[in-house]
């Protein structure tokens, strides 16, 4: 083919158009093609997987029903494997019946269905779409891809994960339900927003995973030990901006002790102590956040500064000629070849 040296107006429209495709793909709801899936894997099992006694395609309704039955199947394998070697050579096929059906009971009594040992999938299905659009918009235009059974692989992006065991292909149904905001974030207010055909999905405002009760209370009926209990800063900044700073402030009974700009040092009575937090607005987003800080800090000059790493806070302060430095929550970024700093990160994320 020729050397492609520019992108054309016809070569970004072709861009454009597989992104297109493949984030509808990557976010379809669609129940899965189960025939076509099931196909798809009893071709390529024995070649691209080179595994070649697959006895049966497990569908199941959400990753984590998926996962359970991933350690159930792995398990039932190996000890599958282990009677069949010691056991085969003794005894007629109506005894190995009887032997596996005891194999089953015990195994499903012993294995953890709800924990132990993480298995990845092996194939992501639909959660591939951002791999396959770049794959799928140099092949568009012009690029020569060769792969084995890239047209099987590519039908596979249609379901949710696989797990490609030995014996049994477990395989996850897509999410029915994915809610998000303007930002293209998982969002949604008074239910989950990512929902499988069995019930069990994700929690999130914002992007941000929260537990169940921080989306389903209503806000006038979320409290102050509530916010607090959420140890994770961005999931406690998701809820303050569910319920509004205002009414954290009103919750928290808290007092500020110093203002500077968008940053105010806080005072809040929790367990029977007065614990410093650090209000401040994030210039990125818009949006307000409430960080803990040490509680020997009296100003909110004192609480930007408790929030450096210690290399930083050793460099002087001089908001003339001091560099730059950004925040991103507790990560701080600064030239190597810093004399002095200005008091306020110059990005806040």
């Amino acid at each position: 083919m020729t050397k492609i040296t520019r992108l054309t107006k016809s070569h970004l429209q072709i861009l454009k158009e597989t992104a297109d495709f493949w984030i509808k793909r990557g976010l379809c709801t669609e129940p899965l093609d189960k025939k076509l899936i099931e196909q798809t894997l009893r071709k390529i099992y024995p070649s691209f997987l080179n595994r070649k006694n697959l006895k049966a395609v497990i569908f199941m309704d959400s990753p984590i029903q998926a996962w359970r039955a991933t350690l159930f199947c792995n398990s039932l394998q190996q000890v599958r494997q282990q009677v069949w070697q010691q056991v085969v050579p003794k005894v007629d096929q109506q005894v190995m019946q009887q032997v596996m059906q005891q194999v089953r009971q015990q195994v499903e009594g012993k294995v953890d269905l709800y924990g132990g040992y993480f298995i990845w999938p092996y194939l992501f299905g639909s959660f591939e779409a951002s791999w396959w659009s770049y794959f799928e918009s140099m092949k568009n235009i012009g690029v020569n891809i060769s792969v084995p059974f890239y047209d099987e692989l590519k039908v596979l992006t249609e379901s949710g994960p696989i797990w490609a065991l030995n014996e049994f292909a477990i395989v996850c149904e897509r999410p029915e339900v994915i809610h998000k905001d303007a930002q293209g974030r998982l969002h949604e207010e008074g239910a989950m927003a990512l929902a499988y055909p069995d019930g069990w999905g994700i929690y999130a405002l914002w992007g941000v995973r929260l537990p169940e009760w921080a989306v389903l209370t209503k806000t006038q009926e979320i409290t102050k030990d509530q916010i607090f209990s959420l140890k994770n800063a961005e999931q406690r900044a998701a809820l303050i901006r569910k319920i509004g700073i205002e009414r954290f402030i009103q919750l928290s009974g808290a007092n500020v002790l110093n203002r500077q700009g968008d940053y105010e040092l806080l005072s809040v009575a929790l367990n029977d102590q007065q614990c410093r937090y650090l209000k401040m607005k994030n210039p990125s987003v818009g949006i307000w956040h409430v960080e803990g800080v040490p509680n020997e800090c009296e100003t909110v000059e004192q609480a930007l500064h408790a929030r450096k790493p210690p290399q930083l806070q050793a460099l002087p302060i001089n908001d003339e000629t001091g560099d730059s430095w950004f925040q991103q929550g507790d990560v701080c970024v600064w030239p190597k070849s810093a004399k002095s700093v200005r008091r306020y990160p110059k990005v806040l994320t």
